[in-house]
């Protein structure tokens, strides 16, 4: 219950903020910028790998086309001479030869022939001298329904493979991913495991090609990245804007519920001393009736007039505290805004929100402690009341006060054998014999104290200042 009311007065603390520039905004959300940043450069990667997979992919399958293209080309056995077949697998790599897109061999009984020079990328004749080593080293015949062509496995490699009669075969290399057609998460298991690190990731000429490869699909996202970063931004930052717009003013409007509550309270603590002065007054008159030092005619005339006035500041009392209640009803109605428009702002600012309240509890809690001094007690309590009120530390000191009277009252009431009962007053009247100076005021003070608890009275300051000096040394009851 404490803490809640302690969150209550911290979040109606007033505050002198000016409004947030466009430079503060963006800086509060450099790390929001950065992750931006960095999953758009995760996802430009991610395009880059998915495009050079699918051309990768794309590439195997059209081998096939070309396997079935150049069979058909030599498929007469006149047809097939090294001098033809070089020419029509000459397109299939690069002009000088040193590089083939293709590799492409023909076996036959006793040679190999293949497209491309001795000492390009084509190593078919290597591994093959002839179709004894080609039946002897490949296996697991297989067969794509798809592109209606025959794959064996040699190594690491795939070789499809055509008969051209029966002492000739084509053989063509045919890439990663031809056996995988149809099993996309083989293809990309593929692509991750063997042909990235083993090809695009060992050299800067495999990181260069992926870029040259995939470079308009990377840059328009990117450039569509950096835009939608933009555009969210702007409609962030104006968000943003204005909900710190809307602090500011539920703020302001909880300072000037504020100001009016404490108005006010000002004018019911003037009621009070109104109501106070009446009644003294009126035992006042009664004392002097009872003493015969007023004639009874007297005493019914001021009495008449003094109960008037009683049930008029009683009246007046009644309404000011309605007004107290409903602008505090109100108040607190402007405090749940305040409340909703601080969970909106973004986090710097609600973590510089929670940090000042949390700095404002941390030295409300202090109050509990028995070290703090009471002059610390009043600087806490006066700092986090807009109204600069101490009733926590009056309280304490009031208690503390009679503390100190009862402590002289029975030191010098085993010297003076008074009554075992004795009021206050007459413990006061006791103590002043021993501490004359202290006569008017320990005797305001238990005039303030009686009004405290009794009506709620709040003391002038000087009496405070004077109760403070009095416990300075007392240990607070707590």
């Amino acid at each position: 219950m404490i803490k809640n009311k302690i969150n209550k007065l911290q979040k109606t603390m007033e505050h002198e903020e000016s409004k947030p520039t466009r430079l503060k905004y963006l800086k509060n959300k450099s790390q929001f910028i950065g992750w931006w940043i960095f999953l758009s450069i995760i996802v430009c990667i991610l395009i880059s790998l998915a495009q050079t997979l699918a051309r990768e992919v794309t590439l195997d399958n059209v081998r096939a086309y070309d396997f079935k293209i150049i069979r058909a080309a030599i498929k007469h056995p006149k047809d097939v001479d090294g001098n033809y077949f070089q020419k029509i697998a000459s397109e299939l790599s690069t002009r000088d030869g040193s590089r083939v897109l293709f590799p492409l061999a023909i076996i036959d009984e006793n040679s190999c022939s293949q497209n491309g020079k001795l000492i390009s990328n084509n190593k078919i004749c290597e591994h093959f001298k002839n179709i004894e080593q080609w039946d002897a080293k490949t296996k697991s015949e297989n067969f794509n329904n798809y592109y209606k062509v025959r794959y064996k496995f040699y190594s690491e490699e795939v070789y499809m493979y055509a008969e051209l009669d029966s002492r000739r075969i084509l053989v063509g290399q045919a890439g990663n991913y031809l056996h995988l057609h149809g099993d996309d998460l083989a293809q990309i298991g593929e692509f991750i495991t063997s042909r990235l690190p083993s090809y695009y990731l060992s050299s800067i000429y495999g990181i260069t090609s992926i870029y040259h490869k995939s470079k308009w699909p990377m840059l328009i996202f990117f450039f569509s990245s950096t835009l939608a970063l933009v555009i969210s931004l702007s409609w962030i930052i104006r968000k943003e804007k204005q909900h710190a717009d809307e602090l500011i003013l539920a703020k302001n409007l909880v300072a000037q519920k504020e100001s009016q509550c404490k108005l006010l309270q000002f004018k019911i603590d003037e009621s009070n001393n109104l109501l106070s002065d009446r009644k003294d007054k009126l035992e006042s008159l009664q004392s002097q009736l009872k003493n015969n030092e007023i004639e009874l005619g007297i005493y019914e005339h001021n009495r008449e007039s003094l109960l008037n006035d009683l049930i008029e500041l009683d009246h007046q009392h009644a309404i000011l505290k309605l007004n107290l209640n409903d602008a505090e009803a109100e108040k607190h109605k402007l405090i749940s805004k305040l409340e909703l428009a601080t969970s909106r702002i973004n986090n710097a600012e609600a973590k510089n929100e929670l940090q000042s309240y949390q700095s404002k509890y941390n030295r409300i809690v202090k109050l509990w402690d028995s070290s703090t001094k009471w002059s610390q007690r009043r600087e806490i309590e006066e700092s986090v009341s807009i109204q600069q009120r101490v009733p926590f530390t009056l309280s304490t000191g009031f208690i503390a006060f009679e503390a100190y009277v009862d402590d002289y009252y029975k030191d010098l009431a085993r010297q003076n054998h008074p009554n075992e009962v004795a009021t206050l007053n007459e413990k006061i009247d006791l103590v002043i014999r021993k501490r004359p100076d202290l006569r008017a005021t320990l005797h305001d003070i238990r005039v303030a104290r009686n009004r405290w608890f009794h009506n709620g009275k709040n003391p002038e300051k000087r009496i405070i200042d004077d109760l403070l000096s009095i416990v300075n040394g007392i240990e607070p009851r707590i």
